[in-house]
């Protein structure tokens, strides 16, 4: 069969997936600051 080098997929699928994690992060976090402020 072929021989698929698990280790790099996964690396890039990794380095693919975190840029997205991160964004949504910070945006849960600015937007929990926001609505904070608001509420005060």
């Amino acid at each position: 069969g072929m021989n698929v080098p698990w280790g790099i997929l996964n690396a890039s699928v990794v380095l693919l997936s975190l840029p997205p994690l991160l964004f949504l992060g910070v945006l849960s976090g600015f937007l929990n600051s926001v609505f904070r402020q608001k509420k005060s």
